[in-house]
């Protein structure tokens, strides 16, 4: 009985925690591979709930597809402040075309970025690349491309609609 009545208080404490922050989940990525390797068990940090759905809906199906199947090379996922960090490029054209991925912990905004031949597509939840932190564009995959961006494009996924009339 004491048993039972300590789980269902650790359930009952852990539950707004939850509830408040639903990407705090990804920091036991931090260190791993994103994406499994051959001798690993099938696992795809993009295809975790509830991270799957807030990269649906920010890029839509296409885009989500491209992040998910066009790139194989990929660092370990890291950490910078609250932001959980993903790079991968493609396999033998990496100085061509990329990937990059910051999910903040705490608030739960997403921000994706696609390189491909000097231009750079920005995708974000709120806000855009400048309100990122310097922290988090001073990663090598920012330092590795940044030199030959021509062409920037940034979208920001509209907030929204609330009933107080905005």
């Amino acid at each position: 009985m004491k048993r039972f009545t300590f789980l269902l208080l650790l359930l009952f404490l852990s539950t707004p925690v939850v509830a408040q922050n639903d990407l705090a989940y990804l920091r036991a990525w931090v260190g791993k591979h994103p994406v499994n390797t051959p001798a690993e068990p099938h696992r795809n940090i993009y295809q975790t709930r509830p991270l799957r759905r807030s990269l649906v809906k920010l890029l839509g199906r296409k885009n989500y597809n491209r992040l998910l199947n066009d790139y194989y090379v990929m660092g370990l996922v890291t950490i910078v402040d609250d932001y959980i960090i993903v790079d991968r490029c493609e396999r033998h054209n990496c100085d061509e075309s990329a990937s990059f991925m910051a999910a903040n912990l705490r608030r739960g905004d997403v921000h994706v970025a696609f390189y491909k031949v000097y231009k750079l597509e920005w995708f974000h939840s709120g806000g855009t690349s400048r309100d990122l932190p310097r922290e988090v564009l001073d990663t090598e995959w920012w330092r590795t491309y940044k030199p030959f961006i021509k062409s920037t494009s940034e979208v920001t996924q509209p907030a929204r609609m609330t009933n107080r009339g905005t």
